[in-house]
């Protein structure tokens, strides 16, 4: 039987379960804040359809693809970072899962 003193460090299973639920966490603050700023577009422009190339926010551009790519593989049965909860706020401000590539004329 060990007797834990006062200053012995915590196990390491229990560090590992602190910054990998950190991790999440902050994962999922982004992921948010991504949202946000989808919605934010949407009241702008009337729609959720972000061009892939959008250079006022390259950023969200990608982020839409991610979304997409990230629903194809939890539908696959692969691993993904999509979630029912997420999947529902998405397609509660008609998020468009699968887009026509449409090129443009000059």
């Amino acid at each position: 039987c060990q007797i834990a003193l006062k200053d012995d460090p915590p196990p390491l299973d229990a560090k590992i379960d602190f910054y990998g639920a950190q991790r999440t966490a902050v994962a999922a603050s982004r992921w948010n804040r991504k949202f946000e700023e989808l919605k934010a577009y949407e009241t702008e422009h009337g729609n959720v359809l972000v061009p892939a190339k959008f250079s006022e926010n390259q950023a969200l551009a990608t982020w839409v693809q991610t979304q997409r790519e990230q629903y194809k593989l939890m539908n696959e049965g692969k691993p993904s970072q999509m979630t029912d909860e997420r999947v529902n706020l998405l397609q509660d401000i008609g998020f468009e899962w699968t887009v026509k590539k449409v090129k443009k004329t000059q």
